[in-house]
């Protein structure tokens, strides 16, 4: 938890006019994940109660569209975005690379945390081989984000690198799959769950 928040979600978002915000999204975001679900409690999370029947549809309606979000996201990244990371030129690369991480972290990070908080919900409250899976491919992209993605921006940060810019590409792929694998389950779980 620490290496998350302190290591990447925190300086993620700091800048110095607003160190500020980013210690307080750093908190929120702290503050869900750890939230204390139960099956024989009801905790709300964005006004989502998360019980283990009935109306136990919002959080898998909030987990299938972070989840179909970051199948969107990460497909234009691996397609469009990472591909013209080439182009930008090397003099404006590193403005360019911290100015993209920055930017980008402010886009996917409530959506992967509110991802994340209802796929472990779902596991708790709701159980089953497609939870479980579900979690396990969540945990392999973020597990691929903080041993191959952050690590490489830190490193283009310094500049542009063709070798890191390949290995990017590449290590991508393991996230592209994971969140389109998530994508299908978040189907099957919708479907089950009727």
């Amino acid at each position: 938890e620490e290496l998350l928040f302190r290591g990447i979600v925190l300086p993620a978002f700091a800048s110095r006019p607003h160190e500020w915000g980013a210690v307080l999204l750093s908190a929120l975001m702290f503050g869900i994940i750890h939230l204390d679900v139960t099956p024989d409690q009801q905790v709300t999370l964005y006004r989502v109660p998360l019980t283990p029947r009935g109306s136990g549809d919002r959080p898998l309606l909030v987990n299938a569209a972070t989840t179909f979000f970051m199948v969107g996201v990460i497909w234009f990244v691996q397609i469009v975005h990472y591909p013209l990371f080439s182009r930008v030129g090397e003099a404006a690369f590193s403005e360019y690379e911290r100015h993209h991480a920055r930017r980008t972290g402010w886009v996917v990070a409530v959506p992967m945390l509110l991802e994340l908080g209802t796929a472990i919900a779902m596991v708790w409250v709701i159980g089953g081989a497609l939870a479980w899976c579900g979690l396990s491919l969540l945990a392999v992209a973020w597990v691929s984000t903080g041993l191959w993605q952050v690590p490489a921006h830190r490193r283009l940060e310094g500049g542009f690198d063709a070798v890191i810019h390949r290995r990017l590409l590449k290590t991508n792929w393991v996230r592209t799959v994971a969140w389109s694998a998530r994508g299908i389950i978040a189907c099957a779980l919708l479907v089950a769950h009727r």
